[in-house]
């Protein structure tokens, strides 16, 4: 709360042009000299690699692409403001604190991203908060959703049919415990994956999913109206399932 707080009043103040930031000196998780301490406890469950260089005075920005837009730059420029609140929230500016709370981070529309403690970004450009669950999860709230994917013949023309196969899994990567989720394909004919209606998106049911959408092929007849029926028909059973519990 504390946080959130402090991001309304950062951006209020920006649309105002209030905001007393510079942005001159803001720090990118692509240098290798944003981070000074070696860390040899942020590891485990909180972090792939231990021994990581850390730096606990300041967050840092991550950018989708190698060089940030302009709306991710503005983004950069009024969220540096939050430092100040990352160290009073983890009780500090150093690793040893009694405070549990250790990842911060906020994610912006643009693509901007901000982490505290600041941590060298391993692969430049190549992550997109936007896509992570817990950001889907913050600006979408709980979901049912129903994938229908064409796979008919005409699908195997101009990369078709990789193309609808890569944006299904990247709907599935989004989902999270929150969200319920089933996966039509039809050619001829139609074809509920993997289960026969809603399933929440566990990270079971969704490896399971991104699978069997992973096997999919073009061929055949293309009978959407069935798709749709089927589609229809999970969803009302899904609203009749919420109102009788």
């Amino acid at each position: 709360k504390t946080l959130a707080v402090k991001v309304r009043q950062l951006y209020e103040a920006s649309l105002c042009g209030s905001a007393n930031i510079s942005c001159s000196c803001q720090l990118s998780a692509c240098t290798t000299d944003c981070c000074s301490s070696c860390s040899q406890s942020f590891g485990g469950c909180r972090s792939k690699k231990s021994n990581r260089n850390l730096n606990f005075d300041r967050s840092v920005m991550r950018y989708v692409g190698l060089s940030e837009s302009d709306a991710q730059a503005r983004d950069g420029c009024w969220t540096q403001g939050l430092d100040e609140t990352f160290v009073q929230l983890n009780g500090g500016n150093n690793e040893f604190t009694s405070n549990p709370l250790k990842w911060q981070y906020f994610g912006s529309p643009s693509g901007a991203y901000r982490i505290y403690p600041g941590v060298v970004q391993e692969t430049c450009g190549d992550y997109d908060a936007r896509l992570r669950p817990w950001y889907v999860a913050a600006t979408s709230g709980a979901k049912d959703v129903v994938i229908i994917i064409d796979t008919s013949g005409s699908m195997s023309d101009q990369g078709r049919m990789d193309l609808a196969r890569q944006a299904a899994d990247s709907v599935l990567a989004g989902l999270t415990l929150n969200d319920f989720v089933a996966v039509i394909a039809f050619d001829s004919t139609a074809s509920i994956l993997y289960s026969d209606g809603l399933v929440q998106a566990t990270k079971a049911n969704i490896d399971e999913l991104r699978c069997s959408v992973s096997r999919l092929g073009a061929g055949g007849g293309t009978d959407f109206e069935e798709a749709f029926g089927k589609a229809m028909t999970i969803l009302e059973a899904r609203g009749v399932e919420k109102s009788t519990s």
